[in-house]
């Protein structure tokens, strides 16, 4: 119990940087205006009366029909990878580098080293942080701007993102967020400063969109969570999503414990 305490106490320190909160709130306001952008974008459309189909149920908009099936919101959802994602994934990486590198080229990371604490410990718990952040920069935004903004067909909404195809793109954007930070954490700790970290995400992150974003990660996870009709996760998808980034955490965790505190 002492140690999970420990680890919590370690966990609050490092989302509680002044630093760390700004950027995620400038993040978390990117993320609110993306959603809001792609739902105000539909809601633009003009039209006559036409609602969604769930279950059975025709569930009428405001009056408005947002694609010519009448498929509203659910042509919102679909949207949502590139509204969240494309928003605040440069955020994600200048949050990862703080949290990463903030103590160490501000010379109190020796404190931090020197508690009772593997070094590989508090990297995971470095790395949770992060997670923790860069989710709920997805999430919030999701849940206020489409949960919130259609309370009064909640059950028609809980229809549509518990479909497989909504549920599928979800787990691929997560895989894109989770890839990004496990990508941010190995070199943030493998380079030797703030700046030289963030440029070097920076850098492999966009060369992987200029090469190739339909092949390479994080951008060919989201290229595919906007495929209509998704309906099955295939051997490559999952190793973007879950495997690559469970590899770089893995060599993350092998250099952390080996490199000097500096």
């Amino acid at each position: 119990m002492e140690e999970v305490r420990r680890t919590l106490r370690l966990f609050i320190w490092e989302i509680i940087n002044p630093l760390v909160l700004l950027v995620f709130l400038a993040g978390l306001i990117l993320g609110f205006m993306g959603t809001n952008s792609t739902l105000l974008h539909a809601y633009s459309i003009k039209g006559g009366v036409s609602g969604i189909g769930v279950g059975g149920k025709l569930v009428h908009l405001y009056g408005y029909p947002l694609s010519t099936s009448g498929n509203a919101l659910q042509n919102v959802l679909n949207q949502l990878p590139k509204a969240g994602f494309g928003s605040y994934y440069f955020v994600i990486m200048l949050l990862g580098v703080l949290i990463f590198r903030y103590d160490r080229d501000m010379g109190y990371s020796s404190t931090i080293y020197s508690l009772p604490y593997r070094k590989s410990k508090i990297f995971l718990v470095k790395l949770l942080s992060l997670l923790v952040l860069s989710f709920m920069l997805l999430f919030l935004p999701l849940f206020i701007d489409i949960f919130l903004s259609n309370a009064t067909i909640a059950a028609s909404v809980l229809g549509m993102v518990s479909k497989r195809a909504f549920l599928i793109s979800l787990f691929l954007v997560v895989g894109a967020i989770f890839y990004l930070d496990a990508l941010t954490a190995l070199l943030s700790i493998l380079l030797r400063g703030m700046f030289q970290s963030l440029i070097a995400v920076f850098i492999v992150v966009y060369l992987s969109q200029s090469i190739s974003s339909s092949k390479l990660p994080p951008f060919n996870l989201i290229s595919s969570a906007l495929t209509p009709n998704l309906n099955r996760v295939t051997p490559s998808m999952l190793f973007s999503a879950l495997i690559l980034p469970l590899m770089l955490v893995v060599v993350g965790l092998l250099i952390a414990e080996r490199r000097d505190v500096v």
